[in-house]
């Protein structure tokens, strides 16, 4: 990741981080991309980001196991460093079944730490946990089982009908 954060710019007033990958892929992946990335790539560049800056973090809702490992998603959470995240799962595997909602989850309580950030840089951090999504729904069926898509309530989202909500969560207002 270090070559590609001398692509950011100096300042930095917003980032969304939108990426991420479904269970199908391996389950180091979808850690490294979808939880440790994520996290590791907001804090290094908090050191441009001005006071009134914003990150918005997509997420699913899709975990709904998560009380029940509360304790070890602090404990992941607490790992400081992408290497220690690395290093404290090796220790404790997540199911290659069930990845994808684990880290999910843990992008959804990592939000907890967006009130140190505001504390102590005056940059807001959000997460956005949306329905299902056009763009990844195949995957959500591949996941879920048979049916799934018929069991998605409402209509499964247009990816840009989103934009409103991440701009609104991006906009400056320190």
């Amino acid at each position: 990741m270090r070559p590609a954060l001398t692509k950011f710019p100096e300042r930095i007033d917003g980032l969304v981080n939108a990426a991420g990958v479904p269970r199908i892929l391996d389950r180091d992946i979808v850690a490294r991309v979808n939880y440790l990335g994520t996290r590791h790539l907001s804090y290094e560049l908090l050191c441009r980001m001005p006071k009134g800056a914003s990150i918005v973090n997509f997420a699913s809702l899709s975990d709904t196991e998560w009380p029940k490992r509360v304790d070890l998603h602090k404990e992941l959470a607490d790992t400081q460093s992408f290497a220690d995240g690395l290093t404290w799962l090796a220790a404790h595997p997540v199911p290659q079944e069930t990845c994808y909602q684990y880290f999910q989850a843990l992008i959804v309580w990592s939000a907890s730490a967006s009130f140190d950030l505001y504390m102590r840089r005056g940059v807001r951090m959000n997460t956005v946990a949306p329905e299902p999504d056009w763009t990844i729904l195949g995957d959500f069926c591949a996941m879920r089982g048979r049916g799934y898509e018929r069991r998605v309530e409402g209509r499964p989202v247009e990816t840009h009908a989103r934009a409103p909500r991440v701009q609104l969560d991006a906009q400056r207002t320190l």
